[in-house]
């Protein structure tokens, strides 16, 4: 009879941590669609910005930076005030160290793609539409934010921060093909 038990408490997890994935994955794209909509209308480029889309990028691709230089310090502290970590040890897998060494992972892997896309995107945007790039650049930190905070309170709350970060960006590399190799 306890392994029943077990087995329902186990199955009851599973079930949870697929409606958090589903949940997560349904925000970010609702998320997607108005940063998309909405964003071009929040920032409106100045003459400057439409003559260098190039300079535009540059200049957001700060926040990501800046997100990317947050989780460097942050394992950097962790390894000074935990000693077995200073000699280069892995920590314990779970704990607030491994957890922030994850964050800063998938933080330099999400940065890279907007490094590749971003220019790309901004390249091919009308000057009007260049607004999306400081949309997705403020979005990025947020949803980064969420991914620490959500992977912090329990493993599987970082989808909701990882696919709002994930997803724009996605959808910026294929609407950038689109825009560059249309027929």
């Amino acid at each position: 009879m306890p392994y029943i038990i077990e087995q329902i408490g186990r199955n009851r997890a599973h079930i949870v941590r697929q409606c958090v994935i589903v949940a997560g994955s349904i925000f970010a794209f609702a998320y997607t669609a108005t940063l998309y909509t909405k964003g071009a209308a929040i920032y409106q480029p100045t003459v400057t910005d439409g003559a260098d889309p190039l300079g535009l990028v540059i200049k957001w691709l700060l926040l990501p930076a800046t997100c990317v230089a947050l989780g460097i310090a942050k394992v950097a502290q962790k390894r000074l005030k935990i000693s077995e970590l200073i000699t280069g040890n892995r920590p314990i897998e779970g704990s607030h160290p491994d957890i922030d060494i994850r964050f800063l992972q998938n933080t330099v892997e999400q940065a890279l793609l907007c490094l590749l896309v971003w220019p790309a995107l901004a390249l091919s945007l009308p000057p009007m539409k260049l607004g999306i790039i400081p949309a997705l650049a403020v979005s990025f930190v947020a949803m980064r934010l969420l991914f620490w905070a959500g992977y912090h309170i329990a493993p599987t709350l970082r989808a909701f921060g990882f696919a709002g970060t994930f997803y724009p960006t996605l959808v910026a590399l294929v609407y950038a093909l689109y825009l560059n190799f249309q027929a």
